[in-house]
C-alpha cells in the first residue's frame, strides 16, 4: 500500500495484519479530509490542533489511528455507525477550538465536513464487496491499493497520492448508491473509455471481491458508471444525486471538462486520376509529382518521393476501380456516422500499423455510404477521412478532418511544397 496510509503493524509484523489495518488507512483519509494534512507517523497531533472540530469526530479519528490494533474499532460497521451518528444530526457536542499559533489557525470548511459521509463509503465498500459480506471467516484485509487516473484531460494524468483515497471513497459512494446493475459487454467498456472519465484501478483486486477497475463518466450525469471484475463488465445506473454532488466536490472537476481530442476543420478535395498529384493531410496541401533519378516510375512506385515530400494519399492511376492509395497501412475502418460523432469516439478506431507500403481503398458507388477510415499518416498525424464517390472519369472526391489533442501545436508550413492549381 501507499506508505502514508499503512498501519504500523504492516511494517513491523506484516504476517499478523488483519482488517484493522484497513480501518487505520480509513482513519488517515478521515484525518486528511479534516485537516488537509497527513498525520505524522512519529507523533500524532490531534485534529483540533489544526482545525476547529466537533470533539466527537476527533475521538473517532483518533481511535481509528491507534497504533495498537486492539484499541481501534473492531469492525467497519462500528466505525460507520459512530460517524453517521455525528453527521446525521445526532446530539450536538462542544467543538474544540483550533489551537492558536502564530503561524496557523483555520476552520474546516462546510464542504469538507459534508464529505465525511462519502469518505465512510470506504468502510461500506468493506461491507459490500469483501470480508463482512462474504469472507468474514477468512480474516482477509480489504485492499486499499488504488490508482486513480484523470482522463478528462490530454494527456491523461494520475491523481496525486494525497487525493487518490478521498476521490476513490467518493467514487465508491457513488457506485454503491446505484439502484440498477446490469451485465454489459467489453464493447460497452471500450465505448465508455472513449469518453472523458475518471478511472480507478485496483492492482490487488484479485485478492477479494472488489472490481478490477471502475470508470465514471465526466460529467457524471453524462452516462452510467461501469465496473469490471475478471473480464466481466457491469453497468451501474440510477445513482444518488447527493452522492453525485459529493463526488463532484471531491474530484473538484469543472462542470463541462474539455474532451481529450478535438476535430480540426473539415475539408473536401478531389484527387484527379489523370493528373500526377498527391495530397498532404498534415499540411492541407497538394503536391505535384515530378520524376527524379531516385523516383522515376510515377506516384504509385515512388515511396522515397512521398517520404521526402510528406504526402499521404493520391488517386490510383492504374486500378480498374476508382479509388485512392494511402501511404502506409495504419488505416482502420469506422462507421460512416463517426463523421458526426466526437473526436474521442473517432480516435478509438485507430488500430495498429500493418505491413506494407501502401493501402488501396475503392471509392463507393452511387447510393453507397461513404468509405470511412481513421488514418495515421507517416508523420504521425491522425485523420478521419471519408471517400464520398468518384466522377465518370475516375477522379475521387473525399473529405477529411484532423483528430487533434485538446492542446496542440499547429504544423509548420513546408516551404518546398508546390500547390497544384
Amino acid at each position: 500500500g501507499t506508505p502514508a496510509y499503512m498501519a504500523p503493524e504492516q511494517r513491523t509484523t506484516p504476517d499478523a495484519v488483519d482488517h484493522r489495518a484497513d480501518l487505520y488507512a480509513l482513519g488517515v483519509v478521515f484525518y486528511q479530509m479534516l485537516t488537509g494534512e497527513l498525520p505524522a507517523a512519529d507523533q500524532l497531533r490531534p485534529p483540533s490542533t489544526r482545525v476547529q472540530i466537533d470533539v466527537r469526530l476527533e475521538a473517532i479519528v483518533l481511535r481509528a489511528l491507534e497504533r495498537d490494533p486492539a484499541r481501534r474499532y473492531a469492525a467497519a460497521s462500528e466505525f460507520k455507525t459512530e460517524v453517521e451518528t455525528v453527521t446525521s444530526g445526532g446530539p450536538p457536542a462542544q467543538e474544540k477550538p483550533a489551537a492558536t499559533t502564530a503561524t496557523r489557525r483555520m476552520t474546516a470548511s462546510p464542504w469538507v465536513r459534508s464529505l465525511i459521509p462519502a469518505t465512510l463509503i470506504v468502510a461500506l465498500a468493506v461491507l459490500i464487496f469483501t470480508r463482512e459480506s462474504a469472507t468474514a471467516s477468512k480474516n482477509t484485509a480489504w485492499n486499499l491499493d488504488v490508482i486513480a487516473t484523470d482522463r478528462t484531460v490530454w494527456p491523461s494524468k494520475t491523481i496525486t497520492a494525497e487525493r487518490t483515497l478521498p476521490v476513490a471513497a467518493a467514487a465508491l459512494a457513488l457506485l454503491g448508491s446505484c439502484e440498477t446493475r446490469e451485465p454489459a459487454s467489453p464493447t460497452d467498456w471500450r465505448d465508455a473509455e472513449a469518453t472523458p472519465h475518471l478511472r480507478l484501478d485496483y492492482p490487488r483486486a484479485a485478492e477479494g471481491n472488489m472490481p478490477d477497475a471502475i470508470v465514471i463518466p465526466i460529467p457524471i450525469d453524462s452516462g452510467p458508471i461501469w465496473s469490471r471484475k475478471a473480464g466481466q463488465v457491469t453497468r451501474h445506473s440510477k445513482f444518488s444525486t447527493a452522492r453525485a454532488e459529493q463526488f463532484t466536490r471531491t474530484f473538484a472537476m469543472p462542470p463541462a471538462p474539455p474532451s481529450g481530442f478535438r476535430f480540426g476543420p473539415a475539408r473536401e478535395i478531389t484527387l484527379r486520376r489523370s493528373h500526377p498529384v498527391a495530397y498532404d493531410f498534415d499540411h492541407g496541401a497538394f503536391v505535384d509529382y515530378t520524376p527524379t533519378p531516385q523516383s522515376p516510375h510515377g506516384l504509385e512506385a515512388s515511396q522515397q518521393w512521398h517520404a521526402e515530400h510528406g504526402t499521404d494519399v493520391f488517386a490510383d492511376p492504374r486500378s480498374h476501380l476508382p479509388g485512392v492509395l494511402f501511404l502506409g497501412t495504419d488505416l482502420a475502418e469506422a462507421p460512416p456516422e463517426t463523421w458526426d460523432a466526437t473526436a474521442n469516439a473517432a480516435e478509438v478506431f485507430l488500430g495498429q500499423p500493418g505491413r506494407g507500403l501502401m493501402t488501396f481503398l475503392a471509392a463507393p458507388s452511387a447510393g453507397q455510404p461513404p468509405a470511412t477510415r481513421v488514418y495515421r499518416t507517416p508523420q504521425a498525424g491522425i485523420i478521419l477521412v471519408q471517400l464520398l464517390g468518384a466522377t465518370d472519369v475516375g477522379d475521387v472526391r473525399l473529405r477529411y478532418k484532423a483528430i487533434l489533442p485538446r492542446v496542440s501545436t499547429p504544423a509548420q508550413p513546408r516551404p518546398s511544397i508546390r500547390h497544384s492549381p
